[in-house]
């Protein structure tokens, strides 16, 4: 962990003024700063922007944005009001939001060289306790369809490379991903879940990995190598030993999917993923609260799909630097046994620049990557990103995205990918 000391240590002693980010006052009355800088201070088990506690406290954010209105505003309006209602009467918070995608790619092994997509999610927490001094307990659920715009959807874009050119958005029918219950939380030293979860939204974390958010490929916005199942039957949970640090274990169906239940194949086949995850966040509660962890995994082999087992480990170092914590330089290394994934390691350095032009929520990311295929006869690949996300409304972002992917793992003749992306996303 030296490196994580040196990063801690750059952290500069600035003046009073200037210690705090760019804040405004939430809905809540609670301070913010910002979508990615609104992690701080609010703990879920997860690190992942995508997990349902941490979109569920998006909505309370004051967002500077180009637009004070926009076309969908009333409707925002309303579902705001309605929302409002339901939460303090019936204590269930809700969400909703649309996330359109655009790629285009410049060459593909076969295939058009275009894929568009649309997700919409439907999400909530019902506190089942109603009191605010109690330990928390939660039923926690969320829901999903995608459909695609186009011949073949983002997440079948045929470009050659290992691991493709985005994470998620193909096709899906309208399905209840998740379901679970949630005790506890970082104020309470614990938190468990039981239920119907997906592993993807609770290890290996960080403030940018996520497609709906930052980062489009999976080099950046996944860990590759980590043959993660579908959302299944699970249990997992995390304790606060100190206030600076985690520790956090699960257990998982092997054969989970997002589209069924899984009960036939929790206790029917037996075969599990396990995670153990240990982690430290230094300057809590502060801008500069940055986030080092170290996750081991396995996963058994699966009788049913012919699939193999395998075990890893991944590794995620990220340190706001800057008197208000704007400068965000992150590393992620992952390794698999033996790569059931395609790909065995894959090593990822970047920048994120947020709150871009004093806006409190925009953010500027660009990172750098290289993965080692497991596919025999292919050769090492690399990959550059960078994209801008900044938004409209204070409802809706627009990101604008260009990755360069050099020696494309599975297209040996060609030297490089060029795939324009385009990504818009509103949050009711």
């Amino acid at each position: 962990m030296a490196l994580s000391v040196v990063l801690v240590s750059a952290v500069p002693v600035c003046a009073q003024s200037s210690t705090r980010a760019n804040t405004q006052p939430s809905s809540s009355g609670q301070t913010t700063t910002g979508r990615l800088h609104g992690l701080i201070g609010h703990r879920e088990l997860s690190n992942v922007p995508d997990d349902v506690g941490y979109q569920l406290s998006e909505s309370d954010e004051n967002i500077d944005s180009l637009f004070p209105y926009g076309p969908l505003t009333p409707l925002n309006d309303f579902w705001s009001r309605s929302t409002k209602r339901v939460k303090e009467t019936r204590r269930m918070d809700l969400g909703l939001n649309y996330t359109a995608i655009y790629q285009w790619a410049d060459t593909t092994e076969q295939g058009p060289r275009e894929a568009g997509d649309g997700d919409l999610d439907f999400f909530g927490r019902w506190n089942l306790l109603g009191c605010e001094r109690c330990s928390s307990l939660g039923l926690v659920f969320s829901s999903e369809t995608r459909h695609k715009y186009s011949a073949v959807a983002p997440n079948r874009l045929n470009t050659g490379t290992a691991g493709g050119t985005i994470v998620g958005f193909g096709e899906q029918d309208f399905s209840l991903v998740q379901l679970y219950l949630e005790a506890g939380n970082y104020k309470d030293r614990y938190i468990a879940r039981v239920g119907k979860m997906d592993p993807a939204l609770i290890y290996d974390g960080g403030r940018y990995v996520s497609a709906n958010y930052a980062f489009f490929n999976p080099a950046f916005s996944d860990t590759a190598p980590m043959p993660l199942p579908g959302a299944g039957l699970g249990i997992a949970g995390a304790v606060y030993p100190t206030e600076t640090t985690y520790l956090a274990a699960g257990l998982h169906d092997a054969n989970g999917k997002r589209t069924t239940a899984g009960f036939n194949t929790f206790f029917g086949e037996g075969e599990f993923f396990t995670a153990m995850e240990c982690g430290w966040f230094p300057n809590v509660d502060q801008p500069h609260e940055g986030l080092y962890h170290l996750t081991f995994w396995n996963i058994d082999a699966r009788k049913r799909n012919g699939r193999g087992s395998d075990h890893g480990l991944a590794l995620t170092l990220e340190q706001p630097l800057g008197c208000d914590g704007k400068y965000v330089p992150f590393l992620r290394y992952a390794h698999a046994n033996r790569g059931l994934n395609d790909i065995r390691q894959n090593l990822s350095v970047g920048l994120g620049v947020e709150n871009v032009f004093d806006q409190n929520d925009d953010l500027i990311g660009v990172a750098a990557s290289w993965q080692d295929p497991s596919t025999a006869g292919a050769r090492d690949q690399y990959a550059i990103e960078t994209f801008y996300r900044f938004y409209l409304t204070p409802h809706t972002h627009l990101s604008p995205d260009i990755q360069v992917i050099i020696d494309p793992a599975n297209a040996l003749q060609k030297n490089a990918v060029t795939v324009l992306g385009l990504r818009l996303r509103t949050l009711y």
